[in-house]
């Protein structure tokens, strides 16, 4: 680098020129130098005449001074022939190199001496670029958490310039200056600025970019640029702020009692969630029974069906918008058993007016025990009814009893109503608690007994009780108020009709009851062995069927059956619903199942454990299975500031016929875990891989995973 220089050109006769610079000035602004430049004689020669003429002098590239052949100068040591000044641009970066040079004819008309020179001329102080980022200490780094101060170091060239300073990441940014800092010191300094974890409310990493621009006025003249990683301490999670849970109630009288009952009530979670940093909460996850689901809400609001009694804790955590997960925060209820109200007792005897009991009574008295449950303010009341046994709707009694404490008992003496001695009555109980689910029972109060009894007018005989022949109009009627036993067929052409309880020890089939017109029971029939209806319809109609007890065919289990034929088919059965020895209801419906005349759209027909997993098998040959999987493991590698976890596990055994699609959440240590790719499964097993940040062996990890595929 120089501010001066000079050359001297080829002599003739000892004769010669000397070109000769120095810098006078620079501007640093404009980036330029303005230089003195002379021409003057030189040589050995002491003495003599000599002229000098047709002389070009060139400097950076301009002609600064020519002179023609005619126009000649007398030259000496030391004598001027030219002087001048020029203002030389230099680059951008204020470097520059420039040349000078001479043509000239000494002691001659033609041209016969030259020379030329080329020098660096100091550089003009420009842009200053970043000496280093650091910490809030001084000293370097590479990485860094949020919420630290960073530091951008530079040297000022020139205290001519301003220097404004930007650092920025993910959309955000801060500056020491929109119009830059005017320095006055070439000494090294530094802009300080805290980065907050709102600058990545919606990732846990990033690169903060750092910018020094040197500005000549309000012109950029130089920019330098360094970056730094930054993440978001793993201490920054999401809050769980509140959570609650209340009853959502099928049965509105239920909204008084202030709590939960099983197969009536909803557990309505409610939960509140703030990100930390700048966050947002983006999602909620709830674990519990009935539960195990995720809600993409900022606000958690969700119905849990409560299915069983008994304790039930709820788990809640909530995601932000980094992916990371709040700690749990759980909620305790406790659901009720119900069940409805049931009549254990009610029987109906003949007194006299005052409740004495008499067989030849006009009165009655009803005697009753019965139970509801007890939960709440649920209340039950018993209503009372009576008919004639051949009348078809029942009589309501004013008389009505309430329970108290889960029971209900009581007898009634009714007084007021005759209940002739030759008829029979049919009386119903009625339960109804808060609810509204009503049990009820009928039991039957006999006419008076009598060995033997002819009606009034002769048109009647009763065995065993009284002729309910009343006037003489009456059709003749022979009734038995007693068992009877029949050793031979008994035939009818007319309808039969069994009013009590008829017990069938044998088959039908082949211990007949023929019926030539309608067979109507109106009582119970118990049936230990098979019941085959013959009709044309093949039709039974009852209130109520009950079926059990058919340990006396082998391999059938403790449940009871129905069999169906249709178009005669002799098969043990062309459809069949059975109850297994687990108390399992199977439908076997080898040509479909329809729900009021349309197809039943898809159920499950299998449900429950299988090794380590549940599974649920649909008839549409829909699949699913999930499970829970713990353990440590120990990282396969890292990428960027993350290590990677990855694991493998077997479906159920043949469960799947293809591969499932499957969703899973990893939990890595006391940090938290980012699932790193796609799963890839096939139909006996799936891979899972997450990033997460704790250790590199022994580390314990769970992984939450749910697969459906199909099975058929």
């Amino acid at each position: 680098m120089a501010t001066s220089g000079s050359f001297t050109t080829t002599s003739y006769e000892g004769r010669s020129l000397t070109f000769s610079w120095n810098r006078t000035s620079i501007n640093i602004a404009n980036n330029t130098s303005t230089i003195a430049w002379s021409v003057t004689g030189s040589g050995s020669y002491t003495y003599g005449y000599v002229t000098c003429g047709d002389i070009d002098i060139v400097v950076n590239g301009t002609t600064v001074y020519n002179s023609s052949q005619s126009d000649r100068v007398d030259i000496w040591s030391g004598t001027v022939v030219a002087s001048g000044t020029i203002t030389i641009p230099h680059n951008a970066d204020g470097s520059k190199s420039f040349s000078a040079s001479i043509n000239a004819a000494i002691y001659n008309y033609a041209q016969n001496c030259s020379g030329s020179g080329t020098w660096s001329i100091d550089a003009i102080p420009r842009a200053s670029g970043i000496d280093k980022i650091a910490n809030s200490s001084g000293s370097s780094v590479a990485t860094l958490n949020t919420g630290n101060d960073v530091r951008v170091y530079f040297t000022p060239k020139t205290t001519s310039f301003k220097y404004r300073i930007t650092v920025s990441m993910n959309g955000n940014s801060a500056q020491n200056n929109a119009s830059g800092v005017s320095v006055t010191s070439t000494s090294q300094q530094y802009y300080q600025v805290n980065i907050p974890h709102s600058w990545l409310s919606n990732k846990t990493s990033d690169t903060l970019t750092c910018k020094l621009e040197t500005l000549n006025g309000s012109t950029v003249i130089g920019t330098s640029t360094g970056v730094l990683s930054m993440t978001v301490p793993a201490s920054v999670i999401p809050t769980i702020n509140t959570i609650s849970c209340t009853p959502v109630n099928s049965k509105s009288v239920i909204n008084g009692w202030g709590i939960y009952v099983a197969n009536y009530s909803k557990a309505k979670i409610a939960c509140t969630a703030s990100g930390s940093g700048g966050s947002t909460i983006t999602s909620f996850s709830i674990y519990g029974e009935n539960a195990g689901v995720a809600v993409n809400h900022t606000s958690l609001s969700y119905d849990i069906n409560l299915t069983s009694s008994g304790s039930k804790t709820f788990t809640v955590r909530a995601m932000d918008s980094r992916g990371r997960l709040s700690e749990e925060k759980s909620i305790t209820i406790n659901v009720y058993s119900y069940s409805a109200p049931s009549v254990q007792s009610f029987d109906v005897v003949r007194c006299d007016s005052n409740g004495n009991i008499n067989a030849d009574g006009t009165s009655a008295k009803l005697s009753f025990v019965g139970y509801y449950t007890a939960i709440g303010s649920n209340a039950t009341t018993a209503n009372f009814s009576y008919k004639l046994v051949s009348a078809s709707t029942f009589t309501a009694l004013t008389n009505s009893s309430t329970g108290s404490g889960g029971s209900i008992n009581g007898s009634i003496i009714l007084n007021t109503t005759t209940f002739a001695v030759a008829n029979e009555y049919d009386f119903k109980i009625s339960l109804k608690d808060s609810l509204g689910n009503t049990t009820e029972r009928t039991v039957r109060l006999n006419s008076v007994a009598r060995t033997l009894n002819v009606a009034k007018y002769g048109n009647g005989v009763a065995i065993g009780k009284m002729s309910t022949v009343a006037t003489s109009g009456d059709a003749g009627k022979f009734e038995c108020g007693w068992d009877a036993t029949f050793d031979k067929t008994v035939g009818t052409t007319g309808n039969l009709t069994v009013g009590g309880n008829t017990t069938v020890t044998g088959n039908t089939s082949t211990k007949n009851i023929n019926a030539s017109g309608t067979g109507s029971i109106t009582g119970d029939l118990t049936v230990n062995g098979v019941i085959k209806a013959n009709k044309a319809d093949g039709s039974i109609v009852a209130n109520s069927i009950e079926l059990g007890n058919r340990n006396n065919e082998t391999g059938r289990g403790d449940g009871g059956y129905i069999d169906f034929h249709y178009e005669g088919s002799t098969l043990d059965y062309t459809s069949r619903i059975v109850e297994n020895n687990y108390g399992v209801i199977n439908i076997m419906s080898p040509n479909g199942l329809l729900i009021n005349g349309a197809s039943l759209a898809d159920f499950v027909v299998q449900q429950g454990p299988s090794g380590s997993w549940m599974i649920r098998k649909w008839d549409s040959g829909i699949a699913e299975c999930w499970r829970k999987i713990s353990g440590t493991i120990t990282n396969s590698g890292t990428w960027n500031n993350f290590r990677i976890f990855s694991g493998s596990a077997d479906f159920p055994s043949n469960f799947f016929i293809s591969s499932p699609n499957v969703q899973y959440c990893c939990y890595i240590g006391s940090g938290y875990a980012i699932n790193a790719r796609g799963v890839l499964s096939t139909t006996t097993k799936f891979n899972w891989a997450a990033l997460g940040t704790d250790g590199d062996s022994n580390i314990s990890y769970i992984v939450d995973c749910y697969a459906i595929g199909k099975w058929k």
